[in-house]
């Protein structure tokens, strides 16, 4: 939500100053998709069964 009143100096500052932050976060995808399938293959690991147990019916 966007507030009607204008913006303080401070908060035009604060805002300028996380604009500055921002840019210099690496915007790389290949580097997002990759963690993601890591952390993917590796929750799949966690819920998969030992070697040599059955499943319980």
């Amino acid at each position: 939500m966007q507030d009607s009143r204008p913006l303080t100096p401070e908060e035009i500052e604060k805002a300028q100053q996380l604009n500055q932050l921002l840019r210099k976060v690496p915007d790389d995808p290949a580097i997002l998709l990759r963690n993601k399938m890591q952390l993917e293959a590796q929750q799949r690991k966690q819920r998969r069964l030992p070697r040599g147990a059955e499943k319980s019916w």
